[in-house]
């Protein structure tokens, strides 16, 4: 990269890492030995979250506002998903590869099916966030040391968990956290 790097992660196999920044640009890299394998150098803004799909040969990137989804054989995008209205800042994926959740610098998550291109969820948040394993969960910050976790399961509304509201969290001498849970 030239600059800045915003986001890396690996694939889910452990043999590739990518990484992109504000270069404009995602790079795919082999684990084992650092050698740069591929250039996804097709974003029109600088790439702020990079993740290797799940199930497929494909990744995920997020340019200015766009989802772009990239064929890794081809290294071309075959797809780009313009629903969001501010810069995406962060980006993950459901374990099927099939929902993408993003954070936005306007302050909103959004849950957008990859396949449609459809936003199928919307509510407040901010990152850091995570999406669950079993994807009816979404936890994300609310205002300063208060976490809050967003049922987006697509069967629900999309309101906050009833159990998972916390607040404060501080950390402990020993590095751990301490906090308490509202009902």
């Amino acid at each position: 990269h030239k600059g800045t790097v915003y986001s890396t992660a690996f694939s889910h196999c452990g043999q590739y890492m990518i990484s992109g920044g504000k270069d404009r640009c995602a790079v795919i890299w082999d684990a084992q030995t650092g050698e740069n394998l591929k250039v996804l150098d097709e974003h029109p803004h600088r790439v702020r979250a990079a993740r290797f799909s799940p199930t497929r040969q494909l990744v995920v990137t997020a340019s200015g506002k766009e989802i772009f989804i990239w064929d890794l054989e081809s290294s071309k995008p075959v797809r780009i998903i313009q629903n969001h209205e501010a810069e995406i800042l962060y980006l993950s994926l459901a374990c099927d590869g099939k929902l993408a959740l993003s954070v936005c610098r306007d302050g909103h998550a959004r849950v957008t099916d990859l396949e449609t291109g459809y936003c199928v969820r919307s509510f407040p948040g901010r990152a850091p966030f995570a999406l669950s394993g079993n994807e009816r969960y979404a936890v994300c910050i609310d205002r300063g040391p208060v976490l809050k976790c967003w049922s987006v399961h697509l069967d629900v509304p999309p309101v906050p968990a009833p159990f998972m509201v916390c607040r404060p969290f501080r950390q402990t001498k020993h590095g751990g956290v301490q906090g308490a849970v509202q009902g």
